[in-house]
């Protein structure tokens, strides 16, 4: 099993082998929302994820987010049967919609 961590931007289909980096960092301002994307893959064998545990968030300055301000979301996936002409990806599995997680 591998968990790595990316940001928002990158999206990883199901058939793709995991990359991303062992830390992650965000910055914004106050009031300000940011993500990114916590990976856990186990290619060899099926799991499920039964609980997620973050700590506060901290900076190098020593400001500090709590945990309870952040939010989990789990990505699902869309399955496109067609594709049009134009477009770079054939059908297939994709990974879209945020869902927020019932995972405590």
């Amino acid at each position: 099993m591998t968990v790595t961590a990316l940001n928002s931007m990158e999206r990883i289909g199901q058939d793709q082998k995991p990359f991303g980096a062992a830390s992650v960092e965000i910055g914004c301002a106050r009031n300000e929302v940011e993500s990114f994307q916590v990976v856990v893959a186990a290619p060899a064998e099926n799991i499920t994820v039964t609980k997620v545990e973050i700590s506060d968030l901290a900076g190098l300055n020593g400001s500090r987010i709590g945990k309870d301000n952040v939010t989990f979301f789990r990505e699902e996936y869309v399955r496109v049967r067609i594709s049009t002409p134009r477009a770079e990806l054939p059908p297939g599995l994709y990974p879209d919609p945020l869902v927020r997680s019932s995972i405590p």
